[in-house]
């Protein structure tokens, strides 16, 4: 996996241009994505994953639409449980610091989060 955040300078074009010299084994995605807007230009351009420091639901529809990988965060079980119904195949805990070691064991314990790690 190969990340690029889209507050690079023309972030759009380093995908692209990733995307299309680079092995196929490698996936190319674009990180810190805000909205469905941006999901879209950076399906467009070749990103084969998304992630998003925010649950946004309408960026995991479009992904799912589109055949991409969605990879939101979220922090709090209602949270998770949202990505999770939405959609969203992984989830990222974000900011897992403020989670700490017995937070993570808190969220694990509460449901269908056994493969938490």
């Amino acid at each position: 996996l190969l990340e690029v955040t889209l507050d690079t300078p023309q972030a759009l074009h380093v995908i692209r241009t990733l995307s299309s010299v680079l092995p196929k084994r490698v996936s190319v995605g674009a990180a810190t994505v805000m909205d469905k807007e941006q999901a879209v230009a950076a399906i467009d351009a070749g990103a084969k994953f998304i992630t998003s420091p925010i649950l946004c639901t309408e960026i995991i529809d479009i992904c799912e639409k589109r055949g991409v990988l969605a990879i939101p965060a979220a922090l709090t079980p209602t949270e998770i449980y949202t990505a999770i119904q939405a959609g969203a195949r992984a989830v990222k805990l974000f900011p897992a610091c403020s989670l700490g070691w017995q937070g993570l064991e808190a969220v694990k314990s509460l449901g269908p989060y056994k493969e938490v790690s």
